[in-house]
């Protein structure tokens, strides 16, 4: 049908199908790009609509202030069949206004419900939702809709009405029979949990589509070079996954050095939510084909034998872990590069990393990270020591974490044919290829207190043991 959209300065002749939510939409779509205040005078075969456009409150964007538009239905005497609606979930951050909101929209029937709120934390709290007191008749929803874009708010829908990450039915059982698998998954499913719930706002709702476009974006934001890029980067990966900050600016680089650190944090995060399943659903290893056993006298006694004496003394319980499927990509890794000499090898990380190591190998992390020196790589210490001080130990170096109990991994290597080195070089897999080499063996000297080995290929690596160590 046709229709036509009067304001103060325009007018706009328009075909739309002649239904309630196409019509609705096609004058939602003039709010983007609408001067405030202002007024909507819609003509239709079907009837009449007036829309006043005020003045409520102003909004910042790209460091410009703009008026907020609230929009208010003067008469309407359009009669067209009542129509369906999609559910939507909206965000807005900002770090200037410190803007940091959410709108859910819930159509229901005839009317339309929503659900609000400042996403972050006040009073040490995540501040709490509110529900409209007084539900929008249904045929408004593309008037608010687009009322809300017009301040700045974005649809994330797809990441928040997502399923959740894990989408394995409930089991009424632990599948593992096994004491030690079972208490090694509950005890490193809590410490991944506990990043998530100390950081994330919905940390109950983390689906497969948020752990997917975080991952893009903080690829992404390991490309920036200047502050600005940076920080409008990091503002969308934070829209994504909103946090339990009280002040958004907080969570922003201040300056190029800060890159480094915002980026571990976000990796440290990811990668908590990416092991996270459904409220009441029981996870095991034995999903992932991971058999996990406590380690006989002698892998007890091969693994002390790697260790410094001063962490010997630290070792609390060691377990035999054989993750079928990496051990395969290995294997077969190996033979593809004619990989004889195989070692092994220290990996230092956080607790709350534990989980989706064990259950996805160590994985190959954007730039900027700690230690970079030679590219992005996977980085083993001969000395394990210095992979100690990647744990959560309060005496770690990189990680400023205090848990009474910590983790390393022992990791069979494709060492191979390493290219030695005494300063640092960005090398890429291609570099090594073209030298016949499988591996970078970085020495102590100059650059280095302690030796470094990086590996390339994530495949290059398989999981042997976890070991439990006091702090």
């Amino acid at each position: 049908m046709h229709i036509t959209i009067k304001t103060y300065n325009d007018t706009r002749n328009m075909e739309v199908p002649q239904t309630e939510s196409a019509l609705y939409k096609a004058i939602g779509e003039q709010l983007l790009n609408l001067s405030v205040p202002n007024r909507l005078l819609v003509s239709t075969p079907v009837g009449e609509a007036e829309f006043d456009v005020k003045q409520r409150g102003t909004f910042a964007k790209d460091g410009t202030i703009y008026p907020s538009m609230y929009v208010t239905e003067e008469y309407n005497t359009i009669q067209l069949p009542q129509d369906t609606y999609p559910e939507a979930y909206l965000t807005c951050i900002n770090p200037v206004s410190n803007n940091y909101k959410f709108y859910h929209f819930r159509p229901s029937g005839s009317v339309l419900n929503a659900t609000y709120g400042r996403i972050g934390a006040g009073r040490g709290e995540a501040f709490g939702k509110k529900d409209l007191k007084t539900p929008y008749p249904i045929h408004l929803y593309w008037i608010r809709y687009y009322e809300k874009l017009s301040k700045g708010y974005k649809d994330e829908s797809s990441i928040y009405l997502a399923p959740a990450v894990s989408e394995t039915p409930v089991a009424p059982t632990i599948p593992d029979q096994r004491p030690e698998a079972i208490e090694l998954y509950q005890k490193l499913y809590t410490y991944a949990k506990g990043m998530v719930e100390r950081h994330l706002v919905h940390h109950d709702k983390v689906t497969v589509e948020q752990v997917s476009q975080s991952k893009k974006i903080l690829a992404e934001l390991s490309t920036k070079t200047t502050l600005k890029d940076f920080n409008e980067t990091l503002q969308k990966l934070l829209t994504i996954s909103p946090r339990k900050s009280r002040y958004v600016k907080s969570l922003l680089a201040v300056k190029t050095s800060d890159f480094p650190a915002i980026i571990d944090r976000e990796n440290d995060l990811i990668t908590a939510m990416e092991v996270m399943r459904p409220s009441g659903s029981i996870g095991s290893f034995r999903e992932h084909n991971i058999h996990v056993f406590e380690a006989t006298d002698s892998q007890r006694q091969e693994v002390i034998e790697h260790l410094t004496p001063s962490l010997q003394q630290k070792v609390r319980k060691i377990w035999r872990v054989i993750p079928d499927r990496q051990q395969k990509t290995f294997n077969s890794y190996c033979k593809e590069h004619h990989i004889r000499y195989v070692r092994q090898m220290w990996h230092g990380s956080r607790n709350a990393n534990w989980l989706s190591i064990t259950e996805n190998s160590i994985k190959i992390l954007p730039s900027y990270e700690n230690g970079r020196m030679f590219g992005d790589g996977v980085y083993f210490a001969l000395n394990p020591n210095k992979s100690f001080l990647y744990t959560s130990s309060s005496s770690a170096k990189y990680t400023n974490e205090d848990e009474n109990v910590v983790y390393m991994g022992l990791f069979a290597v494709a060492y191979g044919k390493p290219l030695y080195v005494e300063s640092s070089h960005h090398f890429t897999p291609r570099e090594l290829e073209e030298k016949k080499k499988n591996c970078v063996h970085a020495k102590a000297g100059r650059s280095l207190r302690e030796d470094e080995i990086i590996f390339y290929s994530e495949a290059a690596m398989v999981m042997n043991y976890l070991v439990e160590f006091d702090a």
